[in-house]
Protein backbone atom coordinates (compact mmCIF):
# COMPACT_ATOMS: atom_id res chain seq x y z
CA UNK A 1 0.00 0.00 0.00
CA UNK A 2 3.08 2.57 0.97
CA UNK A 3 4.45 1.24 -2.15
CA UNK A 4 1.05 2.34 -4.44
CA UNK A 5 0.63 6.14 -2.72
CA UNK A 6 4.46 6.72 -3.11
CA UNK A 7 4.26 5.90 -7.09
CA UNK A 8 0.91 7.77 -6.86
CA UNK A 9 2.30 10.96 -5.14
CA UNK A 10 5.22 11.01 -7.11
CA UNK A 11 3.35 11.32 -10.38
CA UNK A 12 1.27 13.71 -9.24
CA UNK A 13 4.52 15.48 -8.27
CA UNK A 14 5.75 15.01 -12.04
CA UNK A 15 2.32 15.97 -13.51
CA UNK A 16 2.33 19.26 -11.36
CA UNK A 17 5.82 20.20 -12.38
CA UNK A 18 4.65 19.31 -16.39
CA UNK A 19 1.59 21.76 -15.55
CA UNK A 20 3.40 24.32 -13.84
CA UNK A 21 5.11 25.33 -17.53
CA UNK A 22 1.24 25.84 -19.19
CA UNK A 23 2.27 26.89 -23.30
CA UNK A 24 -1.70 27.87 -24.05
CA UNK A 25 -2.84 30.50 -26.48
CA UNK A 26 -4.69 33.45 -25.51
CA UNK A 27 -8.43 32.45 -25.02
CA UNK A 28 -8.84 34.96 -27.71
CA UNK A 29 -6.71 34.00 -30.53
CA UNK A 30 -7.34 33.89 -33.96
CA UNK A 31 -4.98 30.59 -34.90
CA UNK A 32 -3.80 28.34 -32.31
CA UNK A 33 -0.45 25.91 -33.09
CA UNK A 34 2.12 28.65 -34.37
CA UNK A 35 4.64 31.08 -32.82
CA UNK A 36 2.12 34.21 -31.75
CA UNK A 37 3.17 37.52 -30.96
CA UNK A 38 0.34 39.78 -29.03
CA UNK A 39 1.91 43.06 -29.28
CA UNK A 40 0.49 47.02 -29.23
CA UNK A 41 1.21 48.62 -32.73
CA UNK A 42 1.17 52.16 -34.13
CA UNK A 43 -1.64 52.53 -36.04
CA UNK A 44 -3.16 49.61 -35.69
CA UNK A 45 -3.34 49.53 -31.92
CA UNK A 46 -3.40 45.75 -30.22
CA UNK A 47 -2.72 42.73 -33.20
CA UNK A 48 -1.95 39.34 -33.07
CA UNK A 49 0.98 37.95 -34.98
CA UNK A 50 1.76 34.53 -35.98
CA UNK A 51 4.85 32.93 -37.78
CA UNK A 52 5.85 29.12 -38.34
CA UNK A 53 7.10 27.45 -35.36
CA UNK A 54 10.29 26.98 -36.61
CA UNK A 55 11.46 30.58 -37.89
CA UNK A 56 10.79 31.70 -33.73
CA UNK A 57 14.67 31.13 -32.72
CA UNK A 58 15.50 33.75 -35.61
CA UNK A 59 13.22 36.80 -33.58
CA UNK A 60 15.33 39.20 -31.49
CA UNK A 61 15.06 42.81 -30.47
CA UNK A 62 15.70 46.27 -32.02
CA UNK A 63 18.20 47.87 -29.62
CA UNK A 64 16.24 50.61 -27.95
CA UNK A 65 12.88 49.70 -29.11
CA UNK A 66 10.09 46.95 -28.94
CA UNK A 67 10.39 46.13 -32.58
CA UNK A 68 11.34 42.87 -33.47
CA UNK A 69 13.77 41.88 -36.08
CA UNK A 70 14.60 38.83 -38.41
CA UNK A 71 18.25 37.69 -37.44
CA UNK A 72 18.49 35.84 -40.54
CA UNK A 73 19.12 35.99 -44.45
CA UNK A 74 15.78 34.62 -45.34
CA UNK A 75 12.10 36.16 -45.13
CA UNK A 76 9.66 35.04 -42.39
CA UNK A 77 6.04 35.08 -43.02
CA UNK A 78 3.29 35.19 -41.27
CA UNK A 79 -0.35 36.44 -40.49
CA UNK A 80 -1.36 39.76 -38.60
CA UNK A 81 -4.58 39.75 -36.86
CA UNK A 82 -6.04 43.33 -36.15
CA UNK A 83 -9.48 44.47 -34.51
CA UNK A 84 -11.20 44.11 -31.52
CA UNK A 85 -11.72 40.23 -31.77
CA UNK A 86 -8.79 40.05 -34.09
CA UNK A 87 -11.17 39.76 -37.10
CA UNK A 88 -9.38 41.68 -39.67
CA UNK A 89 -6.27 39.22 -41.25
CA UNK A 90 -3.15 40.75 -43.36
CA UNK A 91 -0.13 39.32 -44.99
CA UNK A 92 3.01 39.81 -42.21
CA UNK A 93 6.57 39.19 -43.35
CA UNK A 94 9.92 40.00 -41.37
CA UNK A 95 12.76 40.51 -44.39
CA UNK A 96 16.01 39.32 -44.17
CA UNK A 97 17.60 41.59 -41.11
CA UNK A 98 14.53 43.52 -41.33
CA UNK A 99 11.84 44.99 -38.89
CA UNK A 100 8.08 43.52 -39.38
CA UNK A 101 5.41 44.74 -41.92
CA UNK A 102 2.33 44.27 -43.34
CA UNK A 103 0.13 44.16 -46.35
CA UNK A 104 -3.01 46.21 -45.91
CA UNK A 105 -5.78 45.47 -48.18
CA UNK A 106 -3.69 42.69 -50.07
CA UNK A 107 -2.36 44.98 -52.38
CA UNK A 108 1.42 45.05 -53.29
CA UNK A 109 2.85 47.41 -50.86
CA UNK A 110 3.83 46.62 -47.52
CA UNK A 111 4.15 48.88 -44.25
CA UNK A 112 6.60 48.98 -41.79
CA UNK A 113 4.90 47.81 -38.45
CA UNK A 114 6.06 49.96 -35.01
CA UNK A 115 6.37 47.66 -32.08
CA UNK A 116 5.57 49.84 -28.91
CA UNK A 117 4.57 46.92 -26.10
CA UNK A 118 4.85 43.55 -26.02
CA UNK A 119 1.62 42.06 -24.38
CA UNK A 120 2.18 38.04 -24.29
CA UNK A 121 4.20 35.99 -26.66
CA UNK A 122 5.72 32.41 -26.73
CA UNK A 123 8.40 33.04 -28.43
CA UNK A 124 11.33 33.30 -25.66
CA UNK A 125 12.53 37.45 -27.14
CA UNK A 126 15.14 38.55 -24.83
CA UNK A 127 14.90 42.65 -24.41
CA UNK A 128 17.68 45.01 -24.10
CA UNK A 129 18.31 43.93 -20.04
CA UNK A 130 18.43 40.53 -21.68
CA UNK A 131 15.48 39.29 -19.70
CA UNK A 132 12.08 38.03 -21.61
CA UNK A 133 9.79 40.46 -22.36
CA UNK A 134 6.52 40.24 -20.51
CA UNK A 135 4.20 37.46 -20.75
CA UNK A 136 6.61 35.06 -22.39
CA UNK A 137 6.58 31.29 -21.41
CA UNK A 138 10.01 29.49 -21.12
CA UNK A 139 10.41 25.91 -21.92
CA UNK A 140 11.90 24.28 -18.83
CA UNK A 141 15.41 23.40 -19.13
CA UNK A 142 16.99 19.99 -18.51
CA UNK A 143 18.02 21.23 -14.64
CA UNK A 144 14.88 22.03 -14.23
CA UNK A 145 13.73 18.46 -15.05
CA UNK A 146 16.51 16.34 -13.20
CA UNK A 147 15.35 18.85 -10.10
CA UNK A 148 11.93 17.95 -10.77
CA UNK A 149 13.08 13.69 -10.40
CA UNK A 150 14.95 14.53 -7.64
CA UNK A 151 12.19 16.01 -5.30
CA UNK A 152 10.33 12.88 -6.53
CA UNK A 153 12.90 10.53 -5.34
CA UNK A 154 13.31 11.80 -1.98
CA UNK A 155 9.35 12.25 -1.41
CA UNK A 156 9.27 8.38 -2.50
CA UNK A 157 12.32 7.82 0.07
CA UNK A 158 10.38 9.30 2.77
CA UNK A 159 7.08 7.14 2.06
CA UNK A 160 9.26 4.33 2.50
CA UNK A 161 11.34 5.89 5.62
CA UNK A 162 7.66 5.99 7.52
Amino acid sequence: MKYTISVIAAFLLLVTAVYAYPNEYPPNAPVKGAAYIEAQVNGLGRVFIIIPLNSMEYISQQRGSENLINVTNTTITGRIYTGANFNNEYNYRMSAYGTSQYQPNNNNTWQDITITAIHNTNIPILNNNGENPVGVVSKPTMALWILVFLVGVVVVCLFFKR
